[in-house]
């Protein structure tokens, strides 16, 4: 290239720089995030501001530019403050921060809206409550705002409020223990066995307790009640009230060992066998004797209290002083056995399934006395044999506890 023609291409280079800086130093300077870029022919880049605000800037056809902010965007107004986004419910001392009608002592109940409610307020609906607020009970169900109280806030309540830079700190605080209680409850439902008898309603309600051991709650906690620690221990694998539930879940469901593994999260069925048996050892030790048997009631108590007005003139020639009670053998249905022998002693023929026989002795209300037994269902057990086995061997002290003319009532 020639020289002189060289020095000209220079110096149209030169102006064009001294141009371009003249037209930035002229017009404000916009950070643009490249990752975020839209293609160029739409003309529209995405920015942000020195102060964090989420902005788009368009550009119109006379080369002017247009900066639109979203509803949905943050304003700071201070280093301390900024404009969010949401309904920010005022906060009372003597009146309800949702519906704004006075406490009444005594007409409407006031209580302060916990920290797992103003969560959930403020990630689901937008919805920033202050600490310590409080409202009538009526607007929180099942530990939630109702419905209705929501759309009474975002009615009544404009969607953008300032918010001070340490309530916002207090309440991410906040967020952060509640997400560790949250983390902490789910990695404790993961150990938690599928069956948790331990006095726990979260887990287990009344229905499931009868629907499991034909007892409710409440009868559940008397009848562990009677069981002392020195008699079920706690292990690293179970609990006295594990252990009976356990033991009524088997008796209530005949469900397999396996079975029983499972839902209460025990490894091996020859563990569960050991509590089986430490649970049937322990009832039968200290409430079996409490509730049942001839030692647990008086012959006065059933003249008193267990015998019938009809029973006693059909029976007793309407003498209050002769007790009567009432023997019959029932079946107690069971598994084929493997073993031959056992097979054949507890196969009925009257049944035609394996069984054994347990002796009823009630009174004439149906009170039970005592269960004695069981007996193999074969034909060497019938009720007339049982029932001489126990008069001759007074079962129990029977014949102690009975008196002179007393009745007994039998199958023939």
């Amino acid at each position: 290239m020639h020289n002189s023609c060289y020095m000209r291409f220079f110096d149209l280079k030169k102006n064009n720089k001294n141009d371009g800086k003249q037209n930035q130093e002229g017009s404000p300077t916009i950070k643009v995030d490249v990752g975020v870029q839209t293609e160029p022919s739409n003309n529209h880049l995405s920015s942000t501001s020195p102060s964090g605000i989420f902005m788009s800037t368009k550009t119109s056809s006379t080369g002017t530019s247009d900066t639109t902010t979203d509803s949905a965007s943050i304003e700071q107004l201070s280093d301390s403050t900024m404009k969010l986004p949401f309904y920010r419910l005022d906060k009372f001392t003597k009146k309800c921060c949702i519906c704004n009608a006075d406490f009444h002592p005594k007409r409407r109940r006031s209580i302060k809206i916990d920290t797992s409610i103003r969560i959930q307020c403020l990630i689901e609906h937008h919805i920033f409550i202050e600490n310590e607020s409080k409202c009538y009970s009526a607007h929180v169900s099942n530990g939630l705002l109702k419905l209705d109280a929501i759309n009474k806030i975002k009615q009544n309540y404009s969607n953008h409020c300032t918010v001070y830079r340490d309530e916002l700190i207090n309440m991410f605080n906040e967020m952060k223990q509640e997400l560790k209680n949250k983390d902490s409850t789910i990695n404790k439902l993961k150990n938690t066995p599928l069956l948790d008898f331990n006095d726990n309603e979260t887990f287990m309600s009344d229905k499931h307790y009868h629907i499991l051991t034909r007892l409710t709650r409440n009868e559940f906690n008397d009848l562990c009640s009677y069981i002392p620690s020195t008699a079920l221990r706690t292990t690293d694998v179970r609990t006295p009230r594990m252990a009976i539930a356990c033991l009524l879940v088997k008796l209530r469901l005949g469900v397999s060992h396996d079975t029983l593994c499972t839902l209460f999260g025990i490894d091996d069925k020859r563990r569960m066998n050991r509590i089986l048996e430490s649970a049937n050892s322990a009832l039968t030790q200290y409430f079996v004797p409490k509730h049942l048997g001839f030692h647990h009631i008086t012959r006065e108590q059933v003249l008193k209290q267990h015998t019938r007005p009809l029973a006693q003139q059909l029976l007793a020639n309407d003498n209050p002083n002769k007790a009567i009670i009432i023997l019959d053998g029932t079946y107690v249905y069971a598994r084929k056995s493997a073993n031959n022998l056992l097979q054949r002693r507890t196969y009925s023929v009257h049944k035609g399934k394996p069984l054994v026989k347990p002796m009823m002795i009630v009174s004439t209300d149906g009170y039970i006395i005592s269960v004695i037994g069981p007996y193999f269902a074969d034909s060497k057990n019938n009720d007339a044999e049982i029932t001489k086995s126990i008069i001759y061997n007074n079962k129990e002290d029977m014949l102690d506890w009975l008196a002179p003319g007393d009745v007994i009532v039998v199958d023939r």
